[in-house]
């Protein structure tokens, strides 16, 4: 009979005996038969019935089956998701605070399923220190108010490394088995809190370099600025009534301050250069304030010089705007 039906899986089955034997029979239902006739007790109504019968079962038992392949093959999708998500589902008996977990939490935990207690203090004790406390709270308001509390914590794996799991929590009444559960489930989120992290990092530097942006620019507006008003000064004074001594002093004071540049302008530059992302930041300025700055200082050099300039600008291009850095104009003073 088994051998039969592992061939002819789609062929309903009477079975016709003339051994008048209940055993019999039911041996040969349980093999696969819808049904058994002992020869000479049924007549063509009775056959006829049996076939009917044979066949309405032989449908249903199929349905059944195709029921159970769509059952396992679901569930083995969802296995498969869960595993994909890193989640996996629990559930606690509220009378002994014993844990019952899915395949899939053993892996998060890194342990072999069935190979350690997965009582409500075990999961506590799992949990990093510093989120016992409010990991235990969680549980507490859950088994309470029956409401649904989520809450985020860590775990120590293998007393070396740190997860993040994402747990939720409910209670939940077993018409079935007459009981109060506390269900819920858990999701691995340590790559999420990583990727947190990281962006938070990435903010932190972003905002570091701002700040070393604002400082060069501080930092060569406040030291290039004075340096170009000595090199005027010195120019002012070698061109005045001095005597020999005065204008050796006044040589070895620019060699000084040459030298003095010189090193400023390397190290401001060499710090720009080594500092990521640092971008010039134009502003709008007004060419008329720009060229009657710039009027005064060659103003001074040509009388000094003795020479006459006339410097003077249009008015239609006086009232024209630009975009510089302001605190590097200074530099363009050194004519």
């Amino acid at each position: 009979m088994s051998r039969f039906l592992d061939i002819e899986t789609n062929v309903p089955v009477i079975v016709l005996t003339g051994v008048n034997n209940e055993i019999v029979g039911n041996q040969a239902v349980k093999a696969g038969a819808q049904d058994f006739l002992v020869k000479g007790q049924f007549d063509g109504k009775l056959l006829g019935r049996a076939i009917r019968y044979a066949i309405q079962r032989h449908k249903e038992v199929q349905k059944l089956e195709e029921t159970k392949r769509e059952l396992t093959i679901n569930e083995r999708r969802i296995v498969k998701a869960q595993q994909l998500a890193g989640f996996g589902n629990w559930e606690m008996d509220l009378v002994s605070n014993e844990m019952i977990w899915t395949e899939e939490i053993y892996k998060i935990f890194n342990f072999q399923p069935g190979s350690t207690a997965t009582g409500l203090s075990d999961y506590v004790g799992y949990a990093h220190y510093e989120d016992r406390e409010s990991l235990e709270n969680f549980f507490d308001s859950a088994m309470k108010d029956g409401k649904l509390h989520k809450v985020e914590h860590r775990i120590i794996i293998d007393g070396t490394s740190t997860k993040w799991l994402a747990i939720h929590a409910q209670v939940f009444f077993d018409d079935i088995t007459q009981r109060m559960l506390l269900v819920g489930g858990i999701q691995d989120i340590t790559e999420r809190k990583l990727n947190e992290q990281l962006i938070m990092e990435q903010n932190i530097n972003r905002q570091t370099t701002v700040l070393k942006e604002s400082v060069l620019q501080d930092m060569n507006f406040h030291i290039r600025t004075p340096l170009s008003s000595i090199v005027n000064l010195l120019y002012l004074i070698e061109n005045s009534a001095v005597t020999g001594q005065q204008k050796t002093m006044i040589e070895d004071l620019k060699t000084s301050v040459d030298d003095l540049s010189l090193m400023v302008s390397n190290m401001l530059n060499f710090s720009m250069l080594i500092s990521q992302n640092l971008k010039p930041e134009n502003e709008e300025i007004h060419i008329k304030d720009f060229l009657q700055s710039l009027r005064k200082i060659v103003l001074i050099k040509a009388d000094n010089a003795k020479v006459k300039v006339d410097f003077n600008f249009f008015g239609r291009f006086a009232r024209k705007k630009s975009f510089s850095t302001p605190k590097k104009l200074p530099k363009l003073y050194i004519i």
